[in-house]
C-alpha cells in the first residue's frame, strides 16, 4: 500500500468516527465517498459496509486495524548489525582486500617451486631450398637440405647464496601484510557503517522530539481556543502559540529531510535498499563511563594494526637487503642433459645421449661494482622504516589519547544535557501549572517550552557524538591478531 493510499484511509475514518455532522453538513455526510475508494484499496478483504450517519461502527475499528498492520509490515526495520553485515558483504574495498590476500597466497606457492628442479626442453630444425651438402657418390647419394637437433635438461639450485630461503620468507610476509590489511579494512568499514547508523538515528530521534514538541503545543491551542470561546484570553495568545507551533513544523520538515538523506547515505554505503518507511532500532539511550574502555596509549598503539603494518615493513626492508647481498653471491647448480640431432628421410641422425652438467657462477665484479652500492640502498631503506616506525609509533599514541579525551568530554557533555533536559521539563511543568492557575502568562510557557525543545535536543546531540567518539576510539585500539 503507497503513501496515498494510507492517506486516503485515514481521511476517511477521520470522517466516519469524527464527531456528529451539523445541519450545515447534510448534503455531505461524514463518511460520504469513503466507502468505495476504501473497498477499492482493500479489494482484497470483505467489502465496507454502506456508510450511515456516525460510520462503520465497529468495522471503522476494523480498518484502522488493517491500517496498522499495513504500515508495520510495510516499515523495514534494521539493527546496527544487520547493516554492517551488509556493509562487509558489499564494500569494494573489502573485496579488492580479499583479492588481495588470494594474491598473497600465490605468491607464496610461486615461493615455493624454487626449490624443485627447473627442467626445460628445446628443439631447432632447419630447412634450406638448397642442398646444405651436396651428395657425395658411394657415400652420401642424396644432398642434405634439412637438419634438426632436440635436448632436455633439469637443473637444481644447490646452492643460491640464500635467495631461495629468503623469497619464501618475504612472500610469507607479504601475506601476512595482506591479512593485517584485509582486517583493518574490514574495522574500517564497521566503524564508517557504525557512525553512518547513529547519524540516521540521530535524525531519527529529533524528530521524534520535534512531534512530541508539536503534540504538546497543539493540546496547548485545544486550551486556549476553549480559553478564547469563553473570554478568558485575548486572540493573540492564540496566535503566539500557533507561530510557534508553525516553527516546530518547519523543523520537523528539516529534521525529516535530513533523516531521508542520512539514510540515502547509509543504504548507497550498505546497498540496503532504504525508503522513508525504514526503522533503525538502536537507539542512543546506552551510555557508559568511557574509563571501562581505556587502554593506556603506549600499550593500545603497540597492540593496534598500524603500528603491525609499520612494523611489518622494517622487517620486509631487512629481508629485501639481505636478498639483495645474497643475489651477488656465487651459485650452483646441477642438473642433467640430453640431446638428440640428425636429418630427415636420410637415415642419418644420432640416439638420445644423456649428459650431467654442474654450473658454477662466480659474480667477480660485485665485490667493487654497483652491488655494494645497491647493499648500502637497502640499508638506507632500512633506516628510513625503522624512523617510520618509532614517528608512526608516536603518532598513533598521540591519536589514541586524544580520541579518549574527546570521548570523555563527549561523556561529560551526556551528563551536562541529560540534567539541562531534567531541569527543562520540570520548568515547563511548573510553568504549564502556574499558566493555569493565572500566576504567569502565556510567553513564560512557550519559553519554558522551547527551552525544554532545546534542551531535549541537545540531549539528542550529546549521545549521538559519545556514540561517534566511542566508535572512533575502538577502531583505533582495536587488537591486531597475533
Amino acid at each position: 500500500m503507497d503513501l496515498s493510499s494510507k492517506l486516503l484511509l485515514v481521511n476517511c475514518l477521520r470522517k466516519v468516527i469524527g464527531p456528529s455532522p451539523s445541519p450545515l453538513d447534510a448534503r455531505n455526510p461524514p463518511g460520504e465517498g469513503c466507502q468505495p475508494r476504501a473497498n477499492a484499496i482493500l479489494s482484497s478483504g470483505s467489502p465496507l459496509p454502506a456508510a450511515k450517519g456516525r460510520g462503520w461502527g465497529t468495522h471503522a475499528w476494523l480498518l484502522l486495524l488493517l491500517l496498522a498492520t499495513f504500515t508495520a509490515h510495510a516499515q523495514q526495520a534494521l539493527t546496527l548489525a544487520q547493516t554492517q553485515a551488509a556493509a562487509l558483504s558489499n564494500n569494494v574495498a573489502i573485496k579488492n582486500r580479499d583479492l588481495g590476500r588470494t594474491s598473497a597466497l600465490e605468491g607464496i606457492r610461486a615461493a615455493r617451486w624454487a626449490y624443485f628442479p627447473t627442467v626445460s626442453g628445446f628443439g631447432i630444425g632447419l630447412y634450406g631450398f638448397r642442398n646444405f651438402v651436396d651428395p657425395i657418390p658411394e657415400l652420401l647419394p642424396r644432398g642434405v637440405n634439412n637438419f634438426y637437433i632436440a635436448g632436455l635438461s633439469a637443473t637444481e639450485n644447490i646452492y643460491a647464496g640464500g635467495q631461495v630461503g629468503l623469497s619464501n620468507r618475504l612472500a610469507r610476509l607479504q601475506s601476512s601484510v595482506s591479512e593485517v590489511r584485509y582486517a583493518d579494512v574490514r574495522d574500517s568499514v564497521n566503524m564508517e557503517t557504525e557512525q553512518k547508523y547513529w547519524q540516521v538515528v540521530q535524525a531519527q530521534e529529533q524528530l521524534r522530539a520535534l512531534q512530541a514538541s508539536e503534540r504538546y503545543l497543539n493540546q496547548l491551542l485545544k486550551e486556549l481556543r476553549d480559553n478564547l470561546k469563553a473570554g478568558l484570553i485575548a486572540r493573540n495568545d492564540l496566535l503566539k502559540v500557533q507561530v510557534q507551533r508553525g516553527q516546530i513544523l518547519l523543523n520537523e520538515s528539516r529534521a525529516r529531510n535530513g533523516r531521508q538523506l542520512a539514510l540515502l547515505d547509509l543504504g548507497l554505503y550498505t546497498g540496503l535498499p532504504t525508503d522513508s518507511t525504514t526503522v533503525l532500532t538502536d537507539t542512543l539511550a546506552t551510555i557508559f563511563n568511557p574509563a571501562s574502555v581505556y587502554v593506556p596509549p603506549a600499550e593500545a598503539a603497540k597492540n593496534t594494526r598500524s603500528y603491525q603494518l609499520l612494523n611489518t615493513a622494517v622487517e620486509a626492508r631487512r629481508l629485501q637487503t639481505r636478498l639483495k647481498r645474497a643475489s651477488f653471491r656465487p651459485t650452483l647448480s646441477v642438473g642433467v642433459s640430453g640431446a638428440a640431432a640428425g636429418v630427415i628421410d636420410r637415415g642419418i641422425g644420432s640416439t638420445f645421449t644423456p649428459t650431467g652438467l654442474a654450473i658454477v657462477n662466480l659474480p667477480i665484479s660485485n665485490l667493487w661494482g654497483a652491488a655494494r652500492n645497491q647493499v648500502r640502498q637497502q640499508r638506507l631503506n632500512e633506516t628510513i622504516a625503522e624512523n617510520n616506525l618509532q614517528n608512526g609509533t608516536n603518532q598513533l599514541q598521540v591519536g589514541i589519547q586524544q580520541a579518549y579525551y574527546s570521548l570523555r568530554e563527549a561523556y561529560q557533555q551526556t551528563g551536562l544535557a541529560t540534567q539541562t533536559q531534567a531541569q527543562a521539563t520540570e520548568n515547563l511543568k511548573v510553568q504549564r501549572d502556574s499558566f493555569r492557575a493565572g500566576l504567569t502568562n502565556l510567553s513564560d510557557l512557550l519559553d519554558a517550552q522551547a527551552q525544554a525543545q532545546q534542551a531535549a535536543s541537545q540531549l539528542i546531540s550529546a549521545r549521538a557524538e559519545f556514540r561517534l567518539r566511542l566508535s572512533m576510539y575502538q577502531y583505533l585500539t582495536a587488537p591486531a591478531a597475533k
